[in-house]
């Protein structure tokens, strides 16, 4: 009778079949499972979602939008910076959802990649609102060069054109790549009015 009904829901496709085991090997069980009205045409997260956001909780949302839509690793400390709160409360939501959400090492993230992609998808609502409070992090101290390599994806993301080409000026390239520089033995011929185009300013630098 089980294998039955789980061939129905599954269909013998491996994708269905993997989000099906962690299911059943998640709090859920295998009886929930087997009473719930899952189909082979359901989609296998809709039911996950609607446990995950079923009281509107904003920060939640949020929350799991950060998760699903940022490219890199998220420490905890990024976290509370972004949403200006304290870190027991990202931890206490990190605990609410242990099926969804993993802490490994400090890092947080979801821990399928499948419904991280059908979240990008459903909480596209909440994507620019927790882009804005990353970026507005990311641009402050030593996240500038830390975080170069995600920044101009986010203010194209963003439409902040001035900003990404302010951003990716010769003058600040220099500004946040070059800085233990030393300039040893080499010359450089040059016009008296020649521009300052031989790759090296400076007066961008640090640690010269």
């Amino acid at each position: 009778m089980h294998l039955a009904k789980l061939y129905e829901i599954t269909r013998g496709n491996a994708h269905r079949m993997s989000v099906i085991s962690q299911k059943i090997m998640s709090d859920e069980g295998l009886e929930h499972l087997m009473m719930s009205d899952i189909t082979g045409e359901t989609d296998l997260y809709d039911e996950d979602f609607r446990k995950i956001f079923s009281d509107g909780d904003i920060f939640v949302k949020e929350f799991f939008a950060l998760l699903a839509y940022v490219e890199f690793p998220l420490t905890l400390s990024m976290i509370t910076c972004v949403f200006g709160v304290e870190e027991d409360k990202i931890q206490s939501t990190i605990n609410e959802f242990p099926a969804f959400i993993t802490l490994n090492k400090g890092i947080c993230k979801l821990r399928s990649e499948g419904f991280r992609k059908y979240l990008t998808e459903r909480l596209e609502d909440y994507k620019q609102p927790v882009e804005l409070k990353l970026i507005k992090v990311l641009e402050t101290g030593d996240n500038l060069q830390k975080y170069s390599s995600y920044i101009p994806a986010l203010y194209k993301s963003l439409n902040q054109t001035d900003k990404l080409i302010k951003y990716l000026s010769s003058e600040n390239i220099h500004r946040i790549f070059v800085k233990p520089l030393d300039l040893l033995n080499f010359n450089i011929n040059n016009p008296y009015n020649a521009p300052n185009t031989d790759g090296i300013d400076p007066e961008s630098c640090e640690y010269i």
